[in-house]
């Protein structure tokens, strides 16, 4: 299922898209909800990324006969078609008919689609009259107990209260629920945490180049608008805090990458130009186990990781 911030095409800002639910297998349709009434016209366009690993299939319709049908008479959807046409891993639907979603939803349907990969799918809407950069709602998900996670985009805002809004008004609607958020600086040699009873309020953003533990006291999901390259910045982007050292350190990208390509300009200085991480361990939450990560294994969207630094490097993440 996919969820739907509420916009109208004749806006020129974007309409931010998710997928609620990872993909596995095979699939034949999408849905893309909508939770106020949206009006689309001929020419709007569709963008729907797929991460590395999928294969994307073909674009078979969208809203139109016996998913329609099914779709209208839950949710009164009116009719619409359009075009695609894809662009390496992204298919975009030019609507040639305009409909409005005044209710709930649309069907994306595809055949012989695969997408094995993890629950980072990326899904923009949006009008063509936006010249935004595309800017991905994300979603991370949090089982019951200690998560190690880290932001594979930058957030618009990095302020903890906006990236874990999702948490903060779980807290405030439930008095049983309860989390923590922890980061070992390792400059200073010293945890700095937050805490939903504010006991520990000395965290105050969440970061991409960084990892943290998060601790819940209930599975959840939570969900921030982030930019798959900083647009406020040059490139390349670099993160510079890293230490002699164990360090968390975070896996900013939306798709899986070989961990010595990632950490290919983490090297130490003249005269070795030796790798600077001797050592990467991520936390299986599942499990509750540590594992080891080898250099020709890869880093995954949404895990943080500890690595061992021989001394203070950059890490520079490849522009993808």
């Amino acid at each position: 299922m996919l969820v739907a911030m509420p916009a109208t095409a004749a806006q020129a800002d974007s309409v931010y898209v998710i997928v609620d639910e990872p993909l596995a297998g095979e699939t034949t349709d999408w849905m893309i909800k909508f939770t106020a009434a949206s009006v689309y016209a001929a020419g709007d366009t569709i963008d729907i990324t797929f991460p590395a690993g999928a294969t994307i299939g073909t674009f078979e319709d969208i809203g139109t006969g016996a998913t329609q049908a099914a779709a209208k008479s839950a949710d009164g959807l009116l009719a619409v078609n359009a075009t695609a046409t894809q662009y390496n891993r992204t298919i975009r639907l030019t609507i040639t008919e305009g409909f409005v979603a005044k209710y709930d939803h649309v069907i994306v349907n595809f055949t012989g689609m695969v997408n094995p990969a993890s629950c980072f799918h990326t899904v923009q809407v949006q009008a063509v009259t936006s010249a935004e950069f595309p800017i991905y709602s994300l979603k991370m998900e949090l089982v019951a107990g200690k998560n190690l996670i880290s932001l594979p985009a930058y957030p618009e805002d990095e302020a903890i209260e906006v990236v874990l809004a999702d948490l903060f008004a779980a807290a405030a609607a439930d008095a049983t629920f309860t989390f923590s958020v922890w980061y070992w600086d390792a400059a200073a040699q010293d945890w700095i945490t937050y805490v939903s009873d504010t006991s520990f309020d000395d965290l105050a953003t969440i970061e991409p180049g960084k990892a943290y533990w998060i601790k819940v006291s209930a599975a959840i999901d939570f969900y921030f608008k982030g930019d798959p390259y900083p647009s406020d910045q040059g490139p390349p982007v670099k993160f510079c805090h890293y230490v002699k050292s164990w360090n968390m350190v975070g896996f900013a990208s939306l798709t899986e990458m070989v961990a010595e390509d990632y950490l290919a300009y983490a090297k130490l200085e003249w005269p070795t130009y030796d790798d600077a991480v001797i050592i990467i361990f991520t936390w299986d939450a599942a499990a509750e186990a540590w594992e080891i990560i080898e250099m020709d294994e890869y880093l995954v969207p949404g895990k943080g990781y500890f690595m061992a630094f021989l001394d203070a490097a950059c890490i520079i993440p490849p522009v993808q």
